[in-house]
């Protein structure tokens, strides 16, 4: 009886490296391109914001902070 040895051919793909050169080299590369100003998107107003920072004020002095760290008590101690 003559056994038949199964052969597995693996198809060699360009891999991970030659897609991460393509998309190093490729126009896209940039989320910003060149002359385009970023920073636009303003979802919260001023006023948004200033509301959200005073109700996480209000949460900490009702709550507190457990181990605070230094940086924080010498923010919110007096001296």
């Amino acid at each position: 009886m003559t056994e038949k040895t199964k052969q597995t051919s693996r198809r060699k793909g360009r891999g991970r490296e030659a897609r991460r050169k393509d998309r190093a080299n490729s126009s896209n590369a940039n989320a910003i391109w060149p002359g385009i100003e970023g920073g636009l998107y303003q979802p919260l107003t001023e006023r948004d914001v200033e509301k959200v920072h005073q109700a996480a004020l209000t949460i900490v002095e009702q709550t507190g902070i457990a181990d605070a760290t230094e940086e924080l008590l010498d923010l919110v101690l007096p001296r």
